[in-house]
């Protein structure tokens, strides 16, 4: 009993806003294609679009919300939050956009505010799109 009391003390508590990063695995658990948006930090994505998928992992476990291709645009366009994993997702743009034509990518700053109930958490990064 003591040493789970010691350990509950000293391992900090994981906020309800918080994103993990995709596994290898997460990102094949859809079966749609086309074009790609992810949401990443350094070297974790964590969020991630394809076709109609949205994906991100919680500490809740691993969610997959499905969107019409409108409210995927309007959400990567800055212009409307999605709710997917029990949080409310709201991205917005921090930087010029800069393209890649030879990948048919591009990308751009941006933050991304999640919020679970009264609860928010704005996480920086980088957006992108891929085709």
């Amino acid at each position: 009993m003591l040493l789970t009391l010691a350990l509950h003390l000293i391992t900090p508590a994981t906020p309800a806003t918080d994103l993990l990063p995709l596994t290898e695995a997460d990102l094949n658990r859809t079966q749609e294609s086309g074009c790609a948006f992810s949401f990443d930090q350094v070297t974790k994505t964590l969020l991630y679009t394809i076709g109609r998928d949205l994906m991100l992992r919680t500490p809740q476990g691993f969610a997959l919300c499905r969107f019409d291709q409108a409210q995927l645009d309007a959400f990567t366009d800055a212009k409307r939050p999605l709710f997917c994993g029990g949080r409310t997702l709201r991205l917005r743009r921090t930087g010029a956009t800069h393209g890649f034509p030879e990948s048919d990518s591009a990308g751009w700053g941006a933050t991304l505010t999640l919020t679970n109930g009264k609860t928010s958490k704005t996480l920086r990064g980088n957006a992108g799109v891929a085709c």
